[in-house]
């Protein structure tokens, strides 16, 4: 698997904890990436429900390609012009 199907499988499962979406997203994209920090990032755009409104997330992986912690969403509607720059962390 490419590191772009991996922040995919992260993300999902990641929603899916109860503690947070509860279950696997109706709909998943990769919507864009970036290096932050000495880090590339996937953004990550996903739908609760069929007709529910496109939320972002990322993944973040080091130098290596291992994740480290860093998937997550706040669960905000997705921008396209924003969506960068409102996740970096």
């Amino acid at each position: 698997m490419d590191l772009k199907g991996q922040a995919v499988t992260d993300m999902i499962e990641w929603l899916s904890d109860e503690h947070e979406l509860g279950k696997a997203p109706s709909k998943i994209e990769v919507a864009g990436e970036f290096d932050y920090d000495d880090a590339h990032y996937y953004i990550l755009k996903f739908k609760k429900s069929f007709l529910g409104k496109w939320l972002v997330g990322v993944s973040g992986y080091d130098e290596n390609g291992e994740s480290f912690g860093h998937t997550f969403s706040e669960f905000v509607v997705y921008n396209e012009k924003t969506a960068a720059g409102i996740l970096k962390v």
